[in-house]
């Protein structure tokens, strides 16, 4: 019986190491193919494993492998189908994020997270992203890339501090992921292990130069040292609530109102800054115009244009970084909808898991100036992270709804009893 246990051990840290390569060092699966593919089957062998480790028979652990595996296979060869058919690559993107990687990655993070084996892939998930941030303080104090990306890491740098990249798809990416990862720190059980993880997470995040993670990944870390003002937050949830939808009445209201379809500076940071105020003043009028998107499509080049001081003309439909308006430009209201309830449930998910909830909310908050959907190695931690969240904060709920069997409590499993 040791000896099984030991080594269904040993195959869930292969596959969490597996996880966190794709998720950190997607660059060498680039040189190999399609990483969207790779990811994909990074996922599936993932799945495949939890599936074979659960305790039900034989024969229905095989069929369900084989019903995930036909459907992936049959839904990627679909869409490629389709995309090639109408000439449309955009098409297979956002088709296969919503379609194939969305479901494959909530799934599999709700059944690691219910098998009550889930710290064994967040232990190995934060060691991989505490080495990581290491590499990223040193490339960005030494001032180059330390994996032989010399053009990438060159053309990442603005004004200011060296920008680190190490193996991700972006340096914005980078400091998205490991903003992300600061939450989870809450997973260890000793003080002094979670304040030399989320320093460290939080360092990473700084030499990455990307702002908006650093603010709020210190912003967390400051608040989650503190049990009281953790407990103060679960307390008072609804306040959460109501700042977020504050903040997102307030962008609409900015879109609607005070921003124009112009990009002011004359620098790289400022075009960066002045940016997103452009691309969200075109928000109410393409909803207005196109209410169901151009259904995961591309739209028409120079059809959305605004001006800039820096790069003059600039189109929208090829350049997005916010997952709003990718989601408006995709699904126009539903997408719109579906990225609101993101924020929502992942909000309402820090009742029962604190670590989870605010990791789930700090990636989506990021979706304000990230296209999420947009990178395939981050985009997979986002679903695997709303797939929790929609598990514990909504299943329940449902299931109250629905009949008198008593809801799961979160808070009695495994991975959560070290996050409030």
């Amino acid at each position: 019986m040791v000896r099984r246990q030991r080594t269904r051990t040993c195959l869930r840290i292969a596959s969490a190491l597996l996880l966190s390569f794709g998720l950190f060092f997607p660059y060498f699966l680039e040189q190999l193919g399609s990483l969207r593919l790779f990811t994909v089957g990074i996922g599936f062998a993932a799945l495949a494993l939890e599936i074979f480790l659960m305790e039900l028979l034989l024969r229905l652990r095989i069929i369900a492998i084989a019903v995930v595996g036909g459907y992936l296979a049959v839904a990627v060869g679909a869409i490629e189908l389709v995309a090639r058919r109408i000439d449309d690559r955009l098409f297979a993107v956002n088709a296969e994020h919503l379609f194939v990687m969305l479901p494959l990655f909530a799934l599999l993070a709700w059944l690691i997270y219910r098998s009550g084996q889930g710290r064994i892939y967040v232990v190995v998930l934060l060691c991989v992203a505490t080495s990581v941030s290491v590499l990223a303080i040193a490339e960005s104090l030494l001032g180059q890339s330390l994996l032989g990306r010399e053009y990438k890491f060159a053309t990442s740098q603005r004004e200011g501090l060296t920008r680190a990249l190490v193996g991700s798809e972006n340096v914005l990416v980078l400091g998205a992921i490991l903003a992300t990862m600061v939450p989870l720190s809450l997973k260890f059980r000793r003080l002094r292990v979670k304040l030399l993880v989320s320093a460290i997470l939080v360092a990473g995040v700084w030499a990455t130069g990307s702002r908006a993670p650093a603010v709020i990944c210190t912003a967390i870390a400051a608040v989650q040292l503190f049990p009281v003002l953790r407990a103060l937050l679960v307390r008072f949830l609804w306040v959460v609530h109501a700042a977020a939808a504050a903040a997102l009445a307030g962008l609409g209201y900015m879109a609607l109102f005070v921003w124009a379809p112009f990009i002011a500076g004359a620098t790289g940071l400022e075009y960066s800054s002045n940016y997103r105020c452009a691309i969200y003043s075109l928000a109410p009028q393409f909803l207005a115009d196109r209410p169901l998107g151009y259904f995961l499509q591309s739209a028409p080049a120079g059809r959305w244009l605004v001006d800039s001081e820096l790069h003059g003309g600039v189109d929208i439909a090829r350049s997005v970084d916010s997952e709003i308006v990718w989601a408006i430009f995709g699904l126009g209201w539903i997408g719109l909808a579906m990225f609101v309830a993101a924020v929502f449930v992942s909000i309402a998910a820090i009742k029962y898991d604190v670590a989870i909830g605010l990791s789930a909310l700090t990636l989506t908050s990021l979706g304000f100036i990230l296209a999420l959907h947009g990178w395939d190695a981050m985009s997979a931690l986002w679903y695997a992270l709303l797939g929790i969240c929609v598990g514990i904060a909504v299943l329940p709920w449902v299931r109250r709804r629905m009949g008198p069997r008593r809801p799961l409590r979160a808070d009695k499993n495994p991975l959560s009893v070290d996050s409030r």
